[in-house]
């Protein structure tokens, strides 16, 4: 920590605290600091096929139900809205239940070009002059030196944001600081840096605690804090934030068959940051407006994130099929004072094509491993799945093998349409086509894998975590926990899950022990393993390594990156490395700032020592 002595700064110690807003242009701010902002962003998930289309939705509260929609809701039109009913209801599965997010927002090093220079106000909130802050303070004033503080961060209210965060004068680390902030370098808002912070010390009360109204814009705007004593003052921080609508789709169900006909249902909630009331939602389908209402169900959730708005901030927005084929973009909006906010988009098959994803194609002992999952959309049973090796047929399956992922994801349609089998392996390797077959209206769905010869068979070592624990593994947790939630597993009874804040740029998810798993020098290892994406920010990116504990990170191999779409998908992977000159190396999984993730069937093949 830096100080000056000069006779500048042992004279008026009454300091005070700078805040300049203005609004400014969409861009990437310079990298946050490694303290972290308190903050996280929104996650778009990937967009995923399902059979749509008339978007309707409750509009009012009191609207008694109206049957099917108004057939001419394909013309762009906003479609007469539907409200369901209790027969309607009884088709829906419970609420996916999620802590609400804060909004984004970006960390800045310095305030943005443009800011101007700022100066200690020479009046206090009565009029009353401030010594010390005259022109020859000004002209004087020299940057970091006895003043020390950090701007934490902001929360919306109605209205307004609340800043918070803390600063005090190191030579005189007893007395409070007063703090004015300015709005656009016009307007003044006053205040202390006196609220009860413990963690600072030098008598616990060097915290601010403020609110400012927002700017009457809406868009990106970016707020600077800094800290004045006399003759000198300190940056603590410059934030850039939203003052948009805000929100998120917490679940979409993309069959609810009921009396009054087949519908796609979004959940979520949204916020207008400038009311307390509930915001409006605007629906879309291929860029033309379907519906408007108002985000105004109770939901528990945001009253406890966002205690100042209150809990009528949910929605659920109901959107009926129509035959025909063809694929369809529904999009959901906040907006406020005219200007709409993009909350998520969701890509929507019409084609009742078979839906589905080949997850594995790999050798399993002297045999090659197929597995992966699909469903039709016009039924609920198992469909049929033809396999085929080098272009001639080998096997075919029913795809009713039990995956809690596809029953968490597409609950009308229950957990069982996975496919998992082998067929008999080549030693060169080749492609492997699976074809669905489609039961009504529609085309067969085709997907593509190849198994390397060069890989197969092996002396593998296999964890799939079935235990239920880490004491017989040969992997240890580092942040990552075992679980047997349905929603959070890629298979079996048992997965491995890890999540991180956005703030965090690096953070282990599991690591293999070096101990129980011993990788040979100057070899090489192949590490295949199957994952899911359950939540991601703007930067989000999961990793693997392989490090010594010797050599350090400057000898890491198998350095991998793979930023994908936290659209809950079981994928596998796999990474090739060769160790270097030690004989003590291990594996890391891990999220690169922040998200979440589960990884499961670990398969290691090389010359491995397991004790």
């Amino acid at each position: 920590m830096r100080r000056r002595t000069t006779a500048t700064l042992a004279a008026g110690l009454l300091g005070s605290l700078l805040l300049v807003m203005t609004a400014s242009p969409a861009q990437a701010g310079p990298d946050a600091p490694a303290k972290p902002a308190g903050s996280s962003a929104l996650t778009v998930a990937r967009a995923e096929p399902a059979g749509v289309l008339r978007a309707v939705a409750p509009e009012e509260p009191d609207l008694q139900p109206s049957g099917n929609p108004d057939k001419k809701g394909k013309s762009g039109k906003k479609v007469k809205p539907y409200t369901p009913n209790e027969f309607d209801r009884q088709a829906l599965p419970p609420p996916v239940e999620r802590k609400p997010e804060l909004p984004a927002t970006t960390r800045l090093d310095k305030p943005p070009a443009g800011f101007p220079r700022p100066w200690p106000p020479t009046s206090g909130p009565e009029g009353e002059e401030i010594p010390g802050t005259g022109d020859s303070a000004r002209s004087s004033a020299v940057p970091e030196t006895s003043i020390v503080g950090y701007f934490d961060g902001i929360t919306f209210e109605p209205g307004q944001i609340r800043l918070r965060g803390w600063a005090l004068d190191e030579l005189a680390p007893t007395k409070a600081i007063q703090v004015v902030a300015r709005k656009n370098s016009a307007e003044s808002y006053w205040g202390w840096a006196n609220t009860y912070r413990p963690d600072v010390g030098n008598g616990d009360y060097h915290g601010f605690d403020f609110t400012i109204p927002l700017p009457a814009a809406r868009g990106e705007h970016t707020v600077c804090v800094q800290a004045y004593a006399s003759y000198t003052y300190a940056n603590l921080g410059c934030l850039r934030y939203d003052t948009r609508p805000f929100g998120h789709v917490e679940q979409y169900l993309h069959t609810v068959a009921t009396p009054n006909g087949t519908f796609s249902v979004f959940r979520g909630w949204l916020i207008d940051p400038y009311t307390a009331d509930p915001a409006r939602l605007d629906v879309t389908v291929d860029g033309l407006p379907r519906v408007t209402m108002a985000a105004s169900a109770p939901h528990p959730g945001v009253a406890q994130s966002f205690p100042a708005f209150g809990s009528g901030h949910g929605f659920e927005a109901w959107i009926q099929h129509i035959s025909g084929d063809g694929n369809h973009t529904v999009c959901v909006y906040g907006s406020s004072a005219d200007v709409s906010q993009l909350i998520d988009c969701k890509d929507h098959d019409e084609s009742h094509t078979p839906h589905g994803y080949l997850d594995e194609v790999s050798w399993q002992g002297e045999n090659v491993l197929v597995r992966g999952w699909a469903i039709d959309w016009d039924t609920t049973n198992a469909v049929s799945v033809s396999i085929r090796a080098g272009g001639k047929p080998v096997k075919t399956v029913l795809a009713n093998v039990d995956r809690p992922d596809i029953g968490a994801r597409y609950p009308q349609y229950g957990p069982r349409h996975g496919f998992e089998t082998t067929i008999p392996a080549v030693p060169d390797g080749q492609e492997v086509t699976v074809t669905v077959k489609n039961v009504s209206t529609g085309v067969d769905a085709t997907w593509t894998g190849r198994y390397d010869g060069s890989a197969g068979p092996c002396r593998c070592v296999k964890e799939s975590f079935e235990e239920g624990s880490f004491d017989n593994s040969v992997y240890s947790p580092a942040n990552g926990r075992i679980t047997s939630d349905p929603v959070q597993r890629v298979a079996g009874n048992h997965s491995v899950y890890g999540e991180s804040p956005q703030t965090q740029e690096w953070s282990e998810l599991l690591r293999s022990d070096p101990a129980k798993l011993k990788l040979a020098p100057r070899t090489t290892y192949t590490v295949t393993f199957r994952y899911r994406l359950l939540q991601v920010h703007e930067q989000t990116s999961p990793y693997f390594r392989a490090r010594s504990t010797a050599g350090g990170s400057s000898q890491d191999v198998g350095v991998t990156f793979w930023p994908e779409p936290a659209d809950g998908d079981v994928r596998s992977k796999s990474v090739t490395f060769t160790t270097n000159d030690f004989g003590d190396y291990y594996m890391i999984w891990g999220l690169k700032f922040g998200g979440a993730m589960v990884v499961d069937d670990i398969v290691l093949s090389g010359p491995v020592q397991r004790s």
